[in-house]
């Protein structure tokens, strides 16, 4: 049994100890901090990431002569990051402690390079740390990425924070420089509040709402949390301005 383990570890880690013990490698990429350039596998490359797949397939195509070392140089990072980056691509997962550490790194890297499995990882992470300190920093990575996902949490939680997060230095530039987002996170944290009044009096849900919505409530009012409540708003507003 202990044999068969030593197998399977030597198995699953036969592309890591290739990179870590340089063998058969065919590029070098070049951190932007300008240390010294690491080996790695263009097969590696090119099976993980959209990018590399197209930039070094293109290569191939044009029939470029390729130097005995091709390096490319990857200057958003450092020698630190890339190394972190690399050892993802070749292992598919990282120890927590690596994760967190390069993390807006590694979730910027996903973005460029096009690897969805480590934007996964790294989204999942930066939600599940959203706090006071980084709440606006997160916003800015969901508007410059377009990440939905990551605003809508980002969003979950300024509503259920308003309170604090509404004296932070920084809201006043969130309101300016997100106008949109705003409002809908300000109109989400007053929905949670008619929620929270309504929770055992669903007579005397607000006004604000539409009918439809004051009956749904009304039958669902045991069951219905206030997620579910600003989506049914949004939704009729949607099909409302849609109509219009």
């Amino acid at each position: 049994m202990e044999k068969e383990a030593e197998n399977k570890m030597e198995f699953f880690g036969g592309l890591m100890s290739a990179f870590k013990e340089e063998r058969q490698v065919d590029i070098w990429l070049q951190a932007g901090d300008q240390s010294d350039a690491i080996p790695a596998h263009k097969l590696i490359l090119v099976a993980r990431s959209k990018v590399f797949r197209k930039i070094l397939e293109l290569d191939d195509c044009k029939g470029s002569s390729m130097s005995s070392k091709e390096t490319v140089t990857l200057s958003e990072m450092t020698h630190d990051e890339l190394e972190t980056f690399l050892d993802f691509l070749y292992k598919g997962s990282l120890p927590d402690a690596k994760l967190v550490h390069h993390l807006r790194s590694l979730y910027l890297s996903a973005h460029k390079y096009e690897i969805p499995y480590l934007q996964d990882l790294c989204r999942k992470e930066l939600i599940s740390t959203i706090n006071l300190s980084n709440v606006f920093d997160n916003v800015e990575l969901a508007k410059i990425y377009s990440d939905k996902i990551l605003e809508d949490a980002v969003s979950r939680f300024i509503q259920s924070h308003m309170k604090e997060v509404a004296f932070e230095r920084e809201f006043m530039s969130f309101v300016e420089s997100n106008p949109a987002l705003a409002v809908d996170t300000i109109r989400g944290h007053l929905v949670a509040i008619d929620v929270s009044k309504i929770c055992n009096r669903p007579e005397s849900i607000s006004s604000s709402f539409s009918e439809h919505i004051a009956s749904t409530v009304r039958k669902n009012f045991k069951k219905i949390s206030g997620e579910q409540l600003w989506e049914l708003w949004k939704q009729e507003q949607a099909g409302c301005l849609w109509s219009s």
